[in-house]
């Protein structure tokens, strides 16, 4: 099966709410990991996208991985398979985001909106170079995202800030370095420039996104009301 064979199958199990059994889940991903040579970014980010929705079977797919990480919410047993599973398949979800890192500029806004979600619903937090350009990609086309899906990458962000700092415990210390050495290489690789920071990642463009957020509903209101955004824009 191609890759995007395996995408298609994993976003239209996803959308059916299919109770994909976990072993079947995780047989979709070691397939598509093999052929991560030939994906375009897309594809893997549409897998990113589908697979906390195949893994949790549930809308709120973050609530095993918040148990794992000592949150509120889930059992003992989620909240183990949950911690498990990432320690297992860390390696693949890092191999997904740093084959995406030079192709996050080509991805569809929507795309771009999906592949956050994704990586906030695994609890998985990609790297900082691969943050820093998904958020550059997604302040290039804010004018073509709705008030909602601007709302959701916020919210994605945030919680990806959080994954940053429960990985710090929730993984080996010898997976997490690895992992980090993993992120360098791939920064280096494509060209990517991070800027130095005293703590972990952070959403850097809040303000910009509320503001894109209430541009995107005056235009909305205006478009639904026949009239010119800028009479119903904010002050």
């Amino acid at each position: 099966m191609t890759p995007q064979g395996l995408a298609i199958t994993a976003v239209g199990l996803a959308e059916l709410h299919h109770h994909s059994p976990t072993p079947f889940t995780c047989y979709l991903l070691e397939l598509f990991h093999q052929r991560l040579g030939a994906a375009t970014a897309a594809q893997a980010a549409a897998l990113v996208w589908a697979l906390p929705r195949l893994l949790l079977q549930q809308t709120n797919s973050q609530a095993p991985f918040s148990a794992a990480a000592g949150q509120s919410g889930g059992d003992a047993a989620s909240a183990g398979a949950g911690a498990g599973w990432l320690r297992q398949y860390c390696w693949h979800l890092q191999d997904f985001a740093d084959h995406m890192l030079s192709g996050l500029e080509r991805l569809h806004p929507t795309e771009l909106v999906d592949v956050a979600v994704g990586y906030a619903d695994l609890a998985y937090f990609p790297g900082v170079a691969w943050m820093d350009e998904h958020e550059r990609n997604i302040n290039r086309h804010l004018d073509q995202l709705t008030t909602a899906q601007i709302g959701i990458v916020k919210q994605a962000y945030l919680r990806l800030e959080k994954a940053e700092q429960q990985q710090h415990w929730l993984l080996h210390p010898e997976q997490l370095q690895a992992l980090q050495q993993q992120q360098r290489r791939a920064r280096v690789g494509a060209g990517v420039v991070v800027e130095a920071r005293e703590r972990g990642w952070h959403v850097r463009s809040s303000s910009h996104l509320a503001v894109s957020a209430a541009a995107a509903a005056a235009a909305t209101a205006a478009d639904r009301l026949g009239l010119d955004s800028k009479t119903v824009g904010p002050a």
